[in-house]
């Protein structure tokens, strides 16, 4: 397992130096963070609970840009676990039937 982490690790790093010249100067690594998050949760987009809780909270966060302190984050998050949890208990409510 080790040896095989290592290996990727590796690779991933090669394909990083040759390709990272792709990429323009003017860009920043602002945009790095983003797509490591889009890398982390669009695999996991595949129930209907969890496509609403990411478009309920993706939503809000837009909505409610003006919170101070980035309250935004959290409250989205919070609203998005809710509406997921919410479509979950529906989904199994109306299987039960």
């Amino acid at each position: 397992g080790g040896s095989a982490l290592w290996i990727m690790w590796q690779l991933t790093n090669a394909i990083g130096f040759l390709a990272g010249h792709v990429i323009p100067a003017s860009w920043s690594l602002d945009f790095a963070v983003p797509l490591c998050f889009i890398g982390l949760v669009a695999p996991v987009l595949r129930e209907v609970p969890v496509i609403v809780a990411a478009v309920t909270a993706g939503t809000f966060v837009l909505a409610l840009a003006a919170l101070p302190m980035k309250l935004n984050l959290i409250v989205a998050g919070v609203i998005g676990i809710l509406a997921g949890t919410l479509t979950d208990l529906a989904r199994e409510r109306w299987k039960a039937r």
